[in-house]
């Protein structure tokens, strides 16, 4: 009995060792690779048994804690965790079952967010399991609040400083933080760090960008993104703003302007005088007046009673400024021109508006532009009530005197005629003489800016630009400018319309900068550049277009001049040509007359005259502004190609 007993172990004991197979397993698991905090998924575990061998146990465990677990012969499921019960379902099994399966739903986060296995039993002895394990992945959204901080606190011009970006949740996994200035992304110069929350599920995100502002960037936005850094759907990227607040102080003078767009006004008009600096803190303002006087504010209203040149001089500075910048502009106090004759008869003249431009595209060149011209003369009458009444004795002598003047005008325009026929009238123009002047009434155009007439042109000048010395000229900062049609190009520059805002106004302006292509870069930056400085420097004139200011975009200079807008005069004189032989004009035609047309070569002329005898100015201004291709505009400039 023993013997038998004995051979029979020996039996079983060579059976286990040589031909028992140990399970294999293929483990996959179901649902997404990130699985949304509060949802559900399906954890599979497949196998394959050794021939006639079934399952006695499955178990799945969470950890080393059994969760879910069944047994042959009926594996009626039971849940021994009281914390998963509900959330946790087995999925069928019987003695033939060769895989099995559990649901987990309304996962939590971070309980749930553990390994997973399942292990099989085939038979009594242990050595006939499997186990495989794998994790479940739990995600949560990106939360909304983020907040961005400076240090310092107050940012300044030319000093270091950084901005932190603090998300308290940026999801699970964390989010992805990037920054950008504008709609630039940054791409260096910044950190991101992250933790986990206080509910351990989701993380916390810390960035920092190191940043040296300058005034420019006054103003400008800088943006924190959160990017989520998972494929689930529905998640959505966050973002927090902050506008930097850059002090920096007043580095230029002022830019000055009058309430009457002209520095020429008539004895008792009251005026106002407005100055303008750029600066953060806002400047302080100081006029000094002629009588030596001090005000404070960045309007002076003036009433000038007695004629007479009047220097107003405006002083801007704030608390960053170490020396206040100034500018300083000559007032005319003219006699009032609205007067009454009671010895001359009423007649009322107007000349065509001119308003005449020339500029280029090339570096170095100078704008001009004309004012209008208007003659008025009141003759005999009475005002009453803002009116003049005539009598009938005044009527008849202003009848017998415009009869009288038409004969006088119809004689001399037979004159002519004959002249003209014989020759003579043009060998007189042809043999004109330089020394034959013009005469042409200036008076105040609708220019905003100080139009000086024409005495002022022929005396010695007494402008701006020797009031303020070497001062620095304007400058328009770039987020006041727009461009919005380019209008001319020329071969190394181009022109655009466009807006700015200049004094607190919107303002159509004309912005010439270099072309993007062209060759030879550095040499044409430093010549544009001294075109710029060559504008800041000269003078105004009545014949001048007004300088507003520079700039710099993209770190592309730019030169922001009045906008003209009505045509140029090389298409204004084809289009007035006649198709025949000349002859007499009556007002009616559209054809230019020999006045108009020498009016507009003596104010080119006048005007050019002007910037030559500024020796100061650079050479390129005087000489190649007549080597070079020039632009001549209409009414207000308009630049063309």
């Amino acid at each position: 009995m023993g013997d038998k007993l004995y051979n029979i172990v020996r039996a079983l004991l060579a059976y286990l060792v040589c031909c028992h197979q140990v399970l294999s397993f293929n483990v996959a698991k179901s649902g997404e690779t990130y699985v949304q905090a509060g949802s559900q998924t399906t954890l599979s575990c497949r196998w394959t048994p050794p021939a006639g061998i079934s399952p006695l146990r499955v178990n799945w465990r969470q950890g080393s804690a059994v969760i879910a677990t069944a047994t042959t012969p009926y594996f009626a499921p039971r849940y021994p965790q009281a914390s998963l019960r509900g959330r946790v379902a087995l999925g069928t099994l019987t003695s033939t079952s060769t895989s099995t399966s559990i649901t987990l739903s309304g996962l939590q986060c971070p309980n749930d967010i553990a390994e997973y296995s399942c292990d099989i039993t085939a038979d009594a002895l242990q050595d006939d399991s499997g186990t495989a394990s794998f994790n479940v992945n739990l995600f949560d959204f990106l939360g909304y609040n983020i907040a961005i901080s400076s240090s310092p606190s107050q940012l300044q011009a030319g000093q270091h400083a950084s901005l932190t970006c603090t998300a308290s949740n940026i999801g699970r996994p964390p989010g992805i933080m990037k920054w950008y200035k504008a709609d630039q992304e940054i791409t260096t110069g910044f950190t991101q760090q992250t933790s986990i929350n206080s509910d351990g599920c989701t993380f916390n995100g810390v960035s920092g960008l190191s940043i040296l502002p300058t005034s420019q960037d006054d103003g400008v936005m800088y943006t924190c993104v959160v990017e989520p850094n998972s494929p689930a759907i529905g998640d959505s990227t966050k973002q927090g703003r902050y506008t930097l607040d850059v002090q920096y102080p007043v580095r230029q003078g002022p830019t000055v302007t009058s309430s009457t767009g002209t520095w020429t006004v008539e004895q008792g008009t009251t005026f106002t005088l407005n100055c303008q600096a750029s600066g953060n803190p806002s400047p302080s303002y100081v006029w000094t007046s002629p009588d030596n006087t001090n005000s404070t504010g960045s309007q002076l209203v003036l009433t000038l009673s007695a004629t007479g040149t009047y220097v107003y001089t405006c002083f801007a500075t704030n608390s960053l400024t170490t020396t206040p910048f100034s500018t300083g502009v000559t007032v005319i106090v003219q006699e009032q021109s609205s007067t009454l004759s009671t010895t001359t008869t009423s007649t009322t003249t107007s000349t065509t508006p001119v308003h005449v431009a020339v500029t280029s595209t090339t570096p170095g060149h100078v704008a001009i532009a004309t004012t209008k011209t208007e003659h008025v003369a009141v003759g005999a009458g009475k005002l009453k009530g803002g009116e003049v009444h005539y009598s009938p004795e005044d009527i008849g002598v202003i009848v017998g005197t415009v009869v009288a003047e038409v004969i006088i005008l119809l004689g001399a325009a037979v004159v002519l005629f004959v002249l003209y026929r014989r020759g003579i009238l043009h060998r007189f123009w042809k043999n004109r003489q330089p020394g034959d002047t013009v005469d042409v009434d200036v008076t105040e155009s609708n220019n905003e800016y100080a139009l000086l007439d024409i005495k002022e042109v022929k005396s010695k000048e007494d402008t701006y630009t020797e009031l303020r010395g070497k001062m620095p000229s304007l400058y328009i900062p770039p987020g006041r400018i727009r461009l919005d049609e380019k209008i001319g190009k020329g071969r190394i520059s181009e022109v655009w319309k466009g807006e700015a805002i200049i004094r607190q106004k919107a303002r159509t302006v004309a912005v010439k900068r270099l072309n993007d292509q062209s060759s030879q870069k550095d040499e044409l930056v430093s010549s544009f550049e001294k075109e710029i400085q060559s504008m800041k420097a000269l003078p105004p004139h009545p014949y001048i277009v007004m300088f507003y200011g520079s700039s710099q975009q993209n770190g592309v200079a730019l030169m922001v001049l009045e906008f003209m807008s009505n045509g140029n005069l090389k298409q204004l004189l084809k289009n007035s040509r006649g198709t025949g032989q000349y002859s007499n004009l009556h007002g009616l035609s559209n054809t230019l007359t020999s006045q108009q047309l020498m009016r507009f070569a003596y104010q080119v002329a006048s005007g050019m005259t002007h910037v030559a005898k500024h020796k100061g100015l650079p050479k390129v201004v005087q000489v190649t502004m007549f080597s070079y291709k020039i632009n001549i505009a209409i009414g207000n400039q308009t630049f063309f190609d």
